[in-house]
């Protein structure tokens, strides 16, 4: 991922109606192997700010938040990010 990717996704997810162009842009003009993957964990961040903004229990944010961290961040996560500096941090704690 680069920095044009990195903005792409802090619009989409500050805009709502932009997710369909970011898909968009990680299928066609990115053609990013990790593109579905990047999309799946954009709306899992996008409910997780939606639950913020709603001022969500805070059991009902953790729980949102410990299945992001166990699907995307997890050696054995159903999703596969690609291992950076930022992953092996988080991984890290």
């Amino acid at each position: 991922m680069n920095s044009e990717v990195i903005q792409n996704l802090e619009s989409a997810i500050i805009m709502p109606t932009s997710s369909k162009f970011f898909y968009n842009f990680l299928q066609s003009e990115l053609a990013d192997e990790n593109g579905l993957t990047l999309f799946a964990l954009y709306t899992d961040l996008r409910r997780y700010l939606a639950l913020c903004v709603d001022q969500a229990p805070e059991k009902e944010l953790e729980k949102l938040a410990k299945r992001i961290y166990k699907d995307y961040i997890n050696f054995d996560g159903i999703f596969k990010l690609p291992v950076n500096e930022i992953v092996v941090d988080l991984r890290n704690g």
